[in-house]
Formats: C-alpha cells, structure tokens, sequence
C-alpha cells in the first residue's frame, strides 16, 4: 500500500512539472454605469455619447517567481468636447489612454506594480497584492477542456466575485489582480454582469519571452496616483466650467 501511495504522488508529480508556466489569454466585457447629471448641459443627451460598454483582450503570463497581466489591444477613441448654447459650461469626455496597461505581480513576495496610463502619462503604481477571502464551493464545470471549481469573495466595493479556477494549472494567479485559489482562474464575474472575463487560450509550458518588470513612468504608491487624479480632474473641471468626465477602466 506504501508502494502504491508513493507511485501515485509521483505520477501526480510528473503531470504537474511544467504546468506552473504558461500564457493565458483572456476576453474581457464590461458595463459602463456612469451616474450623470442630465441637468448639466440642457438640449444634449449626455447618456447617448457615451459608450454603456468597453471590451478588450489581456494576456496573463506566469512561471513560479513571477506574473504579467498585460493589454493586448488598444482601444482607438478620440476624446469628445462640447458647450451650451450660452458657452457657460463646457465638457470633455475622455475615453481612454494610449499607455498599456501592465499589472506585474512577484509571487514570492507578493508585491505588484501596476502600469498604467492618465491623460497620455504612464504612471507605476506599486502595492502588495489586495488579500482575498474566498469560498469554495463543490460546483465544478469543464471548461476549454480543465476541470474547473467555483469559488466566490466580495471585492472592496462589496460586490460578489465568482471565479472558477483549475487545479490542473497549480498556480494561484488570475486576471484582473484575483488570485489566492489553488489554481489558476480561467473565468471571473464581478457584481451580477457588470464585468465578464473568460479565457480564450490557454499554453503552458515555458514562455518564449521572460517576464519583465513594467518601467515606464513614475513609480509611486497607490495613495500618491490617486491624488494626481483627483487633482488633474478638479484641475480639468475648472478650466471646462466645471465639467469633465474621464471614463477609465
């Protein structure tokens, strides 16, 4: 029996070299609820300018020390501006930024930095990986062809995460920052449809590009970018009369 046991954990062994490495593409979907005052520019159907939806592909590239979760695509949306009738309050509406988006993650020590672009200016943002307390359930599902279990969290904006996760990929990584499962998240929903991600392809084995740590722009802490945002937008809204929309991801 001793015997048995032994052969048994090694063939499990076996299966599982190599599969801690490896690229997964991910299609990802999601709901624009922005809350505007329709009262704001009188005549102009404010809603109807702008998208309820934003699509996009990432890749998320992992080996035992590291990960990469990185923009495959950009979106190509030029920013709108408009004005009353009066010229008293003006609008800019930006879509987006030309700077792609790089989420690094070390998995040893657990800290990350996050590439990401405000007003066409790349910005570093470093902090450790957010903490998540997940549920697993007995539902399991196949899923491009792993064996995937259900597990559920509540995000920091208390709205329920479900993630479906496979063991047969034994690395605790997924997209969009989610991780902390035993295996590797393949499908992920925040709130009821308000953002879909599901992979699309999947490789495993060794990548034919090393994992590189993001360098572009000013590396600060989360605090810190928060602030240059809230400060360019109170900067915009003064300058527009007060009104400027930015519709980031």
């Amino acid at each position: 029996m001793r015997y048995f046991i032994t052969v048994f954990f090694l063939l499990i062994t076996i299966l599982l070299i190599g599969q801690d490495s490896g690229r997964i593409t991910y299609a990802i979907s999601e709901k624009l609820d922005i809350d505007i005052d329709e009262n704001m520019m009188p005549g102009i159907d404010l809603k109807a300018l702008i998208p309820s939806s934003r699509s996009s592909i990432m890749t998320l590239s992992f080996n035992p020390e590291q990960s990469i979760y990185a923009s495959t695509d950009q979106e190509d949306v030029a920013d709108s501006e408009m004005e009353s009738d009066d010229g008293s309050v003006k609008m800019t509406i930006s879509y987006g930024d030309e700077i792609p988006e790089k989420l690094y993650t070390d998995l040893l020590s657990k800290e990350t930095i996050h590439q990401q672009g405000f007003m066409n200016r790349a910005f570093r943002v470093s902090s450790e990986q957010i903490p998540y307390k997940w549920k697993v359930t007995t539902e399991k599902i196949k899923y491009l062809d792993y064996e995937c279990i259900k597990a559920t969290t509540v995000n920091k904006d208390d709205e329920i995460v479900v993630a479906w996760f496979t063991p047969q990929i034994p690395s605790s990584i997924g997209p969009a920052g989610f991780h902390g499962l035993p295996g590797a998240i393949l499908m992920a929903s925040v709130g009821e449809t308000k953002k879909e991600i599901k992979a699309t392809q999947i490789s495993i084995g060794d990548l034919d590009l090393p994992i590189v740590v993001p360098s572009e722009g000013q590396l600060m802490s989360q605090e810190e970018f928060e602030k240059v945002v809230t400060d360019k937008r109170k900067e915009m809204e003064s300058s527009n009369g007060g009104s400027y929309l930015i519709i980031r991801n």
